[in-house]
């Protein structure tokens, strides 16, 4: 049986590595601001660790990538 792909499962060309292809706004919290405020709200479920530890809430087209 053959790979069923969606036609939003496939780029229309080939996209080199290191391709730039969005960027977006994000809100950082520090990581003790986060325990405090942040993750007692709904958007605990939201935000992602950034590199040097602090929290990132994703805006614009970023909040739909995983």
């Amino acid at each position: 049986m053959g790979l069923k792909r969606n036609f939003e499962d496939v780029a229309s060309r080939p996209i080199p590595a290191q391709t730039l292809i969005e960027v977006s706004p994000v809100l950082l919290f520090s990581a003790e601001e986060y325990d405090v405020y942040g993750r007692h709200t709904v958007l605990d479920h939201y935000t992602f660790k950034w590199r040097d530890g602090r929290m990132a809430l994703a805006l614009g087209l970023g909040r739909f990538y995983s």
